[in-house]
């Protein structure tokens, strides 16, 4: 019988002792029995043994207890960042903020350390802030990895009290300041808050969850943010056919990329992505370069060995980082006979145990690999292995996950198989057979995947965070790239991966009228499943609450599966290319898109009819249209609610007996989603949803602020929090939280029976399989919604020999597509290479595009359909970049262009404090795309206020963006301002303002004033008016401002005081008798 032991090792400083047990000669290592016991118990048929196995790995690779209970609430950063740490404390006077005493808590930190040394604790001193919070500035990390805080106590380094375990406090020991609470291990402690000031005698933090006071910086390498990819698929560079047969000529090869290496380096690209580089079947030269029959050999019909350690140490003396793909599946036919002991097998229509091909366990299989069995932890580190294989020989620092958002994929067991007893009797599979789930359900996901751990407690992938410290171990420049879908971005982040995501492809090409489906493939998508430009807004706000704090992402425009953007976007390609270069995402180029061509050989077919189908990606349907409400009150159980009963689970467990609890049907008990939360149903199709990134400032900031959810302001919302539980598609048995999306062309709900068949079994074997899997959580997927791709269709990927008339067919279709773009209209395909080559440049030049942080800028309702804006921003640059993604095709009323008011009071709200106490300076926009050096707003001089208070009013033409920098005005004095604020509220008091503002809807003359008197103007003194958030857009504020009249206004501005010698002039409320 299972048992959890004792709560001996709650501390972190005990569990990380550096003692070690004695090892008897000849035994394995304690921790490797372990490891591999509880990665065999990831993919246990038992949903409370999984949710405890996905627990304690990310225990036992962290070293600490920190995760025991809770997950740790991550955000990113990168080598040489300069980190900070802030807490808010609970103030019982607002007017009087709470002070700690110094010295009285300090902040450890455990994380790596120098090469070749072992993590270990360091601790860094915790100051108060004005406001009443705590605040740590640490040091630059020296390396990439996992630096995991928490606030602890001077005196032993031990955590503070958790308010939800804390006795009542002694009236006898308010007086000093004591509080009473319990410790880590259950003994009563005495905590004295030493707190200052009327608020002596409070203890601060023992009201406080103690989940705010701890969390995770994951570390990525040093310029990670700054990164550029360039993706080569290597066959295609020097690839040649015969233009009478079709057949191919020439083979790309490692020794043809050569030479384009000092192209890519122009271009701006930091690596060099050589997809399809590894071995493949030597007699199959058609075979699609993901079917690696070894994963640890180059490719020999690419060159070998010896001319890929030619390419590496080539990208390497150029400073880019060289990337291949790492696959998790194999060939199906002729892999190494390493893979053979790790196979898994399922059952096919007929009940013939077969291979079971590689999957995603959601939307597709690829019949021409095979799935390995990652319920073994010999699979793990062969991987491992096999990567730094190929970066010890060939000089590789970085790889690229196929598949990485189902990684490891386990499915669920076959119980009714490996259970089934053989005609005398006896069990026909043996103990290790069941252990390991050699016999599998057909694409069926279980794992980290199918665990609420994961999907709605927030922690981390165990596969991943071994992998990504055993290679920034050894490797501390080593980049991890991983291929993300099903809106799993979240999970692969705080897992260490740099997620490669389609989404922002997907969306545009849904604008377009084309869906770009998982697998590359391209069919017109019908009117009512087409995003908008609301769309982009709706995601990024979402991801605000949903990603990790200051997530990195990388993004595309197009895949080595699917067509270049031309067939793709038409018109919105250029809009696409602006997207990839502004957006803060890493971009990922693929090798020839900035061509002009629109279409290749080795491509997903292109279908130019309307098709509605379940793998149509419909983003809207699932995208909150409003911020998600926040209970503070609620919070989600922890997991460890859940391993609590896991003792009472495994007692009532007896094999071949019935007697066995189902409460842990749908989830493990104690870590189901709190009631404030719902997650989606099975009938959601898996391609429905979202993720998503922010880019982050220096420097980067961790909040543990109470404001916005668990974890802190922008942080990763705990998996339960978000009312779309977009994370994790498998919640089957939920209900969806905003009714059946099934109208909106998305998949059927499947019927999963968890009832077994007693038709094959005998002895009573079906019996027992039935009560082993009563309590198995099975996911929304099935294999009547994974498609098979099969052999014919994956060689479709691969550079081969074609027909004649293939080739024909492709450059009509290309003719066809350059046409219908239009070039007589400026939209010529050949010429926009020369806007890839601008945009690139524009980022590279502004620092706001490759490290700022991104705030969505609110348009006027009647164009966010066609509008797009957003700001990017770093502590000493603002970058404003508006897009219009309609044209007259879309409709006459879209032909001619459009005005827009960008709003940018949100862009203010989230500046640093160096833009903000710079509020009086006169500030301008300036075009960047243009090179302008005159203002752009030329309504006069203004103040950084009045300037993000001020809409601003721009004419955007069909299909086009404008990018605007705020700067500092050239020319301009106060006095000269002074004036002309009052001349500008005069006029407009009078009604008689001009320009693009005279037009605006009713009730924006009064909105001016408000924002004039109310906003614009510097404030001094006690008596000041503080802005208010809503500001005159609420009609009582308006009324109140517009009915003032301009002697009044006039009488206001005369008798104000000039604030700094002068210097700048401010406004504030007119008393009772003005």
């Amino acid at each position: 019988m299972w048992r959890l032991p004792p709560r001996r090792w709650g501390t972190s400083r005990r569990l990380c002792s550096t003692r070690r047990s004695p090892r008897t000669p000849g035994a394995p290592d304690i921790v490797t029995v372990i490891e591999a016991t509880l990665i065999a118990a990831l993919g246990n048929m038992h949903a409370v043994v999984r949710e405890a196995a996905v627990v304690l790995l990310n225990v036992l690779y962290d070293g600490h207890a920190l995760q025991l209970e809770n997950a740790l609430t991550p955000a990113v950063s990168s080598v040489g960042e300069a980190p900070v740490v802030r807490v808010s404390l609970p103030q019982t006077d607002p007017t009087q903020p709470m002070v700690l005493a110094q010295g009285s808590l300090t902040l450890r930190l455990f994380g790596p350390s120098d090469a070749g040394r072992p993590p270990r604790w360091t601790t860094h001193a915790v100051t108060s802030t004005a406001g009443g919070g705590l605040r740590v500035k640490l040091p630059p990390f020296p390396r990439p990895g996992y630096y995991d805080w928490l606030v602890a106590r001077a005196e032993d380094g031990d955590f503070v009290p958790d308010a939800k375990r804390s006795a009542p406090p002694d009236p006898s020991a308010a007086s000093t300041g004591a509080a009473v609470g319990t410790g880590a291990n259950g003994e009563g402690i005495d905590v004295d808050a030493n707190v200052d000031g009327p608020n002596a005698g409070v203890d601060p933090l023992s009201s406080m969850d103690r989940r705010r006071l701890c969390g995770r910086f994951v570390v990525q390498p040093a310029g990670s943010r700054e990164s550029l990819v360039a993706e080569v698929p290597v066959d295609q560079v020097g690839a040649s056919w015969d233009a009478g047969t079709g057949q191919l000529e020439t083979r790309g090869s490692f020794a043809a990329v050569l030479p384009v290496l000092s192209g890519l380096k122009m271009s701006g690209a930091t690596a060099v992505y050589l997809m399809g580089a590894l071995e493949r079947p030597i007699d199959e030269p058609d075979a699609p370069p993901m079917a690696a029959a070894d994963r640890g050999v180059l490719a020999s019909v690419l060159g070998g060995g010896d001319d890929f350690a030619q390419l590496t140490a080539e990208i390497r003396r150029l400073g880019m980082v060289p990337v291949v793909d790492a696959i998790e599946r194999v060939s199906r036919r002729r892999a190494h006979r390493k893979y053979t002991s790790l196979g898994v097998m399922t059952r096919d229509e007929r009940g013939v145990l077969v291979s079971h091909p590689g999957t995603d366990g959601r939307v597709i299989t690829w019949e021409e690999s095979a799935l390995l069995n990652y319920r073994k932890v010999e699979t793990w580190s062969l991987l491992i292995a096999e990567v730094k294989r190929l970066a010890r020989d060939y000089g590789l620092r970085g790889i690229r996950l196929d598949n990485a958002q189902s990684c490891p994929p386990i499915m669920t067991v076959d119980a009714e198989e490996l259970f089934r007893l053989d005609p005398d009797g006896v069990p026909h599979y043996s103990l290790s057979d069941i252990l390991y789930g050699t016999v599998v359900l057909r694409n069926e996901e279980s794992g980290y995947w199918a665990s609420e751990a994961g999907a709605d407690c927030g922690y981390a992938n165990p596969f991943l965070v071994k992998l990504t410290r055993e290679l920034w171990n050894e490797y501390p420049t080593f980049m991890v790239l991983g291929e993300s879908h099903f809106h799993r971005e979240p999970q692969l982040v705080a897992s260490g991966v740099v997620p490669h995501s389609m989404r922002i492809s997907q969306i545009l090409a849904s604008i377009s009228g084309m869906s770009l489906r998982r697998d590359g493939s391209v069919a017109v998508l019908p009117p009512h499943k087409r995003s908008t430009a609301n769309t982009l807004a709706r995601l990024y706000r979402a991801d605000q609450a949903d990603l990790p704090r200051d997530a990195i992402l990388a993004s595309c425009t197009c895949t080595h599966a699917s067509p270049y953007p031309g067939a793709l976007y038409r018109r919105r390609s250029w809009i696409a290319v602006d997207l990839l270069f502004f957006l803060p995402h890493v971009p990922v180029l693929l090798w020839g898109e900035d061509s002009g061509r629109a279409l290749r050989v080795d491509m997903a077919p292109v279908v130019e009819v309307e098709e509605d189908s379940v793998y149509d990606v419909n983003y809207d349907a699932v995208l909150p249209k409003s911020p998600r409400l926040r209970h503070v009150g609620s919070q989600p159980a922890s997991p460890s609610a859940g391993l609590a009963h896991a003792n009472q689970e495994f007692s009532e467990l007896t094999l071949g007996n019935s007697v066995m609890s189902a409460s842990s049907s749908g989830g493990a008990s104690g870590m189901r989603a709190p009631p404030y939360s719902s997650s989606l149903s099975a009938s959601v199709s898996p391609m429905d949803g979202l993720s998503g990134g922010v880019a982050p400032t220096q420097p980067v900031e961790f909040s543990a602020s109470g404001g916005r959810g668990l974890g802190g302001v922008g942080g990763m919302r705990k998996r339960a929090n978000s009312s779309l539980n977009l994370r994790s598609m498998s919640m089957g048995g939920r209900k969806p939280s905003f009714g059946n999306l099934a109208t909106a062309g998305n998949a059927p709900a499947p019927v999963v029976n968890q009832d077994v068949s007693a038709a094959r079994s005998k002895g009573g074997s079906a019996v027992k399989a039935k009560v082993l899997t009563s309590g198995m959580r099975r996911t929304a997927s099935s294999s009547s919604l994974v498609r098979s791709q099969t052999t014919d269709e994956g060689k479709r990927l691969a550079v081969r020999g074609v027909g004649a008339g293939d080739l024909e067919a492709i450059a009509d279709q290309e003719a066809r597509l350059r046409a219908e773009i239009g070039p007589q209209l400026g939209f010529d395909l050949s010429q926009i290479r020369g806007h890839y080559t601008h945009r690139s440049l524009m980022r590279q030049q502004l620092p706001a595009l490759r490290l700022g942080k991104m705030v969505v800028v609110p348009v006027d309702p009647s164009v966010k359909e066609q509008v797009f804006a957003f700001a990017r921003f770093t502590a000493e640059q603002i970058v404003v970049v508006a897009l219009n993604l309609k044209d007259g095709r879309d409709g006459d009323a879209f032909g001619a262009g459009v005005n827009v008011d960008l709003d940018l009071r949100p862009v203010w709200a989230a500046l640093p404090e160096e833009f903000t106490s710079r509020r009086a300076e006169l500030f301008n926009a300036f075009d960047v795309v243009a090179g302008a050096e005159e203002p752009f707003v030329t309504e006069g001089l203004l103040t950084l206020e009045e300037l993000m208070f001020r809409r601003l009013s721009l004419h955007l033409t069909p299909m086009s963006s404008s990018v605007l920098e705020l700067r500092a005005e050239p020319s301009g004095t106060a006095e000269d301002h002074y004036a002309q604020s009052v001349t500008r509220l005069t006029l407009e008091d009078a009604g008689d303002s001009q320009g693009p503002t005279r037009e605006h809807r009713f009730g924006r003359a009064g909105a001016r004033r408000g924002y004039v008197t109310d906003r614009f103007c510097h404030r001094a003194g006690e008596g000041a008016v503080r802005p208010r958030r809503g500001g005159p857009r609420h009609f009582r504020d308006l009324a109140r401002v517009a009915a003032w009249p301009a002697a009044r206004l006039l009488t206001a501005l005369l008798g104000a005081v000039r604030g700094d010698g002068g210097a700048q002039g401010f406004l504030c409320r007119p008393s009772a008798s003005a």
